[in-house]
């Protein structure tokens, strides 16, 4: 698989770090969203337990804590996707 083949994405509220949606689009993603999806099912819906928690390495969740760990606003996420067409 080339590196367009799969990708996590995430989408959270800039200003609460809560968590509006994901994407996740490759082998195993339906074992890769279980890690976002309970802190969608929390009060808060934060991303806070993500960004800062520890990740084991190497491990195939290390994808989701990326994402988490590199947001951006949007124009700049829409300028990285023209780059790699």
């Amino acid at each position: 698989m080339g590196l367009k083949d799969y990708f996590v994405k995430v989408v959270v509220e800039m200003d609460t770090e809560r968590i509006l949606g994901a994407h996740i689009i490759g082998p195993h993603a339906s074992i890769l969203i279980h890690e976002i999806i309970p802190l969608m099912y929390t009060s808060d819906q934060s991303a806070a337990p993500i960004r800062n928690g520890m990740t084991i390495h190497p491990a195939l969740s290390e994808v989701v804590s990326w994402a988490f760990n590199s947001l951006m606003p949007p124009v700049h996420y829409h300028h990285i996707l023209e780059h790699l067409q």
